[in-house]
């Protein structure tokens, strides 16, 4: 978790997901949302409550998870 920024991002409909994860906190709350990303630009998508929530994704995240799922 340490690869999102806290920060409000918007979504840029532009941009394509090709990852879709799955949390579970230790509370027992289940996250899902999709990474978006191009080049230049990335965020996370999330909801929690049922509303949605964007932040921003770090470089590094994105290069991680590229090499962890070979994209």
């Amino acid at each position: 978790m340490s690869y999102i920024k806290d920060s409000v991002a918007a979504e840029i409909p532009e941009l394509k997901s090709v990852v879709y994860y799955g949390l579970t906190l230790k509370n027992g709350l289940k996250l899902n949302g999709d990474i978006y990303w191009n080049n230049q630009l990335s965020y996370i998508v999330f909801k929690i409550d049922e509303k949605k929530y964007v932040n921003y994704f770090t470089r590094e995240g994105v290069t991680q998870l590229k090499t962890i799922f070979k994209l």
